[in-house]
């Protein structure tokens, strides 16, 4: 299995959606990549992305990738933005567009299932479902109350979801 950077993961997911002609928000992008994140941890006991997912009052949030896709607001994501490709041992950035074969066919394939079972809910339902989780819900007077940037820790999403398998069937794989 391989480990990616979040935004190829979420333009593979915008990808999926557009070539399907399902509607997906951002809303909805940032709950799909936590189920998938969750799925990677409890299935392959690696992650499947490297990105911090933190706890915001809607629930888990992939910060670099709402930000990239904010632009939508609440309407439907129309098209993939650039991928800023950033060295940072050679102080160098590029810009580069999203291809499909950024991620491998054997993830793409896991990732298709999850996604299109993931995006017959609306951002609000995935929004409810994600609360109703402990890493979230242990949370919530400090996320409630205005604290920011509560990180998941990996760990304690693989932990629950290995403990409540029931809780990924809503990926339906």
């Amino acid at each position: 299995m391989n480990s990616y950077d979040a935004t190829i993961i979420a333009g593979y997911i915008a990808h999926r959606a557009l070539e399907t002609g399902k509607r997906l928000t951002n809303l909805q992008l940032q709950k799909i990549l936590y189920f998938l994140q969750a799925y990677w941890l409890k299935n392959f006991d690696t992650p499947l992305f490297s990105d911090e997912i933190q706890k915001w009052k809607l629930g888990p949030v992939v910060p670099d990738v709402y930000h990239e896709y904010k632009v939508f607001g609440s309407s439907q994501i129309s098209y993939i933005p650039k991928i800023f490709d950033i060295d940072a041992e050679n102080s160098t950035f590029k810009i580069v567009n999203f291809s499909p074969n950024m991620v491998h066919d054997n993830d793409r394939r896991i990732l298709e299932r999850i996604t299109d079972n993931l995006s017959n809910y609306s951002g609000r339902e995935l929004v409810n479902i994600t609360h109703e989780h402990e890493p979230w819900s242990k949370d919530e007077k400090k996320i409630l109350s205005g604290e920011m940037k509560i990180p998941y820790d990996i760990e304690e999403i693989k932990a629950y979801f290995k403990e409540n398998p029931e809780k990924l069937e809503i990926c339906n794989v």
